[in-house]
Order: structure tokens, then C-alpha cells, then sequence
């Protein structure tokens, strides 16, 4: 018995659903085809989802914005009107969230003065009200012209590093952008000559040949960061070397003032010695002498106590005599013989005769 086309095609059939229907017998075919069409369509049902109900939900968290008061003097906490619109024009662009969600975002990131200002428009402003509203009060009031001028006479502080002055021509580029006085394809070739016409002298004459190869921005950027960066290592390193060195130069200075001083010290008191003892020496010439023509007045070494002569005074107590020298009296009443003999004065006849 032959297979037909049909018979063909319905194996295959069989094959493609990954079954195998029991056909031992004719009975058994049937109970199998009711069995598997009663599972099929119990599968089927529990596939398909409830009728009035969407396939998918998805829940948006409200959208949030920087605070934005209008002021001035704004914290670290307050953006700026220029980055506050960002924010805004970013959330409106992604379709994420309808007009009306972004609208609310927008009035509640409101606070002081700016709140004031979306309060006087009323309730039914809408977003772009809101935003024009903003444009006028806190947007840009420069020309398009004072802005390129801005920009083509902006140069690096002494100070500010590249990235700071980078971010600054694109600020100013990105206002002359926004009053539509720039070409979209030039912007970054303005970009790349600008920030390397304003750097600094010193950074720039390093720098001259990157700029000869270099024709991104972005990469002209990298390359000035690691350039910059060298240069700062460079002058750090300089500057330990240096402060070393005047630190050796410190010490080595200190210890040669110690000596100085010292030597200063020494010479001051060996000339303060030496006027003591010029002093001293200007001072008991006369007394010395009277003391040894006193001490070797008389024969035999007499000395005056044994003599009869009243004992002296020690050196130094009361006046000096300017006839003998001697300390103890005065001129007046002067007593010492001058002949170097001890007798007193109304003594007669010589020491050596009476002994004899």
C-alpha cells in the first residue's frame, strides 16, 4: 500500500509539532486526536490574556529637576537658569513623559523669585509660556557680534587649568550657537584653534606641534590635560629639590651664625678680661709699692708690727696717703719715714747704733 501526498504531509505535520499519535489501532487514533485537541486548546487559553486589559503596563516615576530660584547669588544647591532650561528641554525631548508631567516638574523645581514669576502666568500657562516667559527675563541680553567677541578675545588665566578654560570658550560658543550666529559643521574647528590661540605662553610653545597634528578638539584637549600635567610634575619636583636645598642651606647657615656668635661672645669677654685687668693694674701700682718698701723697711726684714708700728689696714680700706703711698691716712698726718728705716719720726739716732 502506498503513501500518499497527503499521508505525506500530514507526518510531517506530526513531526514539525513534536508529537507522536498512538495509531495502533483505529479507536486509538480517534481517543488520541480528541485528547491532544482538548490539551491544545486548554494551553490556548491559558496563553491569551484577559479580555479589557492591556498586554503591558509601565509605571513612570514623576520627573524631577534642579531647583532653580532666579537669584543672583545662588548655592551649590541651585542651578543656573542656562543648565535649568537644559534639564527642561532634555526631559521634553526623550517622550518619556507627556507635556503636562513635564510642566508640573518644571513648576515645582520653581523656587523664590522664579516661582513668583510662573505664579503671575496663571494656571492654564503652558510649558512653552513658561519657558518663553524665562527667556526674557533670565536669557541673554548680549548681541551675537559681542558674543563672538567675547569669544575670540577670550584667553587662559594664570591659574586655570585647561579643562576650566575649555569649558569656558564652550560656554561662550555655545550662546553665539544659540542666537544662531554659528555654523553646526565649524564649531569644532572654531573650538580646536581658539583653545590653543588663548593658552598660556608657557604651555603653548610646548604644545605648538600637537596642535600641527592634532584636528580634534576633543583629542587636542587630552593631549593639553597630559601636557599640563607633565609640567605640573615637572615644577613640583623642582620645587622639593629647591626646598631641600634651602633647608640644607638653613642648617648649614645656622650652624655657621652658632659659631659666629660664639667667637663674637669669646672675643667680648677676653676684651672685657683684658680692660679688667688694665683697670687693676692702672689701680695698685702706688699701694703696691708702698707695701714693699714697707715690707722691707728695717734690718733684717723687720716688719713694722715688730718695729712698734701700728699694724695697716688691708688693701682697699679708707684714704691713700700722696706722701707715702701707704693706705690707711691722709697726707696730714703722715708718719712713715722715707728713709726706709723703721723708727718713727721723733725717734734720735739710727736703729743700727742703738742695737749695737
Amino acid at each position: 500500500m502506498e503513501i500518499t501526498e497527503e499521508e505525506k504531509k500530514l507526518l510531517v505535520s506530526f513531526r514539525q509539532l513534536g508529537v507522536q499519535p498512538k495509531a495502533d489501532t483505529k479507536e486509538d487514533l480517534q481517543a488520541w486526536i480528541q485528547e491532544y485537541a482538548t490539551s491544545a486548546s486548554v494551553a490556548v487559553k491559558q496563553e491569551s490574556p484577559p479580555q479589557g486589559l492591556p498586554p503591558a503596563a509601565t509605571l513612570l516615576q514623576a520627573p524631577r529637576l534642579s531647583c532653580f530660584t532666579g537669584n543672583n547669588t545662588k548655592k551649590d544647591t541651585e542651578a543656573s537658569y542656562d543648565l535649568w532650561r537644559y534639564e527642561v528641554e532634555c526631559l521634553r525631548a526623550s517622550g518619556t513623559h507627556n507635556e503636562q508631567a513635564v510642566l508640573e516638574a518644571a513648576r515645582r523645581s520653581l523656587r523664590g523669585l522664579a516661582a513668583r514669576i510662573a505664579m503671575r502666568l496663571g494656571t492654564h500657562a503652558t510649558l512653552e509660556d513658561l519657558l518663553t516667559k524665562f527667556g526674557s527675563v533670565y536669557g541673554a541680553t548680549q548681541s551675537k557680534e559681542s558674543i563672538l567677541a567675547q569669544f575670540y578675545s577670550a584667553r587662559q588665566q594664570k591659574g586655570e587649568d585647561v579643562s576650566s578654560w575649555s569649558c569656558r570658550l564652550e560656554d561662550l560658543l555655545m550662546r553665539a550657537e544659540e542666537l544662531g550666529q554659528v555654523d553646526p559643521g565649524k564649531r569644532g574647528e572654531m573650538l580646536r584653534c581658539m583653545l590653543w590661540t588663548g593658552l598660556l605662553p608657557d604651555l603653548k610653545d610646548r604644545s605648538g606641534y600637537k596642535f600641527d597634528t592634532v584636528k580634534d578638539f576633543d583629542r587636542l584637549w587630552t593631549k593639553l590635560r597630559r601636557i599640563e600635567q607633565e609640567s605640573v610634575q615637572r615644577t613640583e619636583q623642582t620645587s622639593k629639590t629647591k626646598t631641600s636645598a634651602i633647608s640644607n642651606m638653613a642648617s648649614t647657615s645656622d650652624e655657621q651664625d652658632d659659631k659666629s656668635r660664639i667667637q663674637a661672645l669669646e672675643g667680648a669677654v677676653q676684651k672685657l678680661t683684658d680692660e679688667l685687668k688694665k683697670l687693676q693694674k692702672q689701680r695698685d701700682p702706688v699701694g703696691v709699692r708702698g707695701q714693699q718698701q714697707f715690707k722691707n723697711a728695717g734690718p733684717s726684714g723687720q716688719q713694722t708690727q715688730a718695729s712698734g708700728q701700728p699694724g695697716r689696714r688691708k688693701q682697699g680700706d679708707g684714704p691713700v696717703c700722696y706722701r707715702c703711698g701707704e693706705k690707711g691716712h691722709i697726707r696730714a698726718g703722715c708718719k712713715v719715714r722715707l728713709d726706709h728705716s723703721a723708727r718713727r719720726l721723733n725717734e734720735t739716732g739710727s736703729t743700727v747704733r742703738d742695737s749695737q
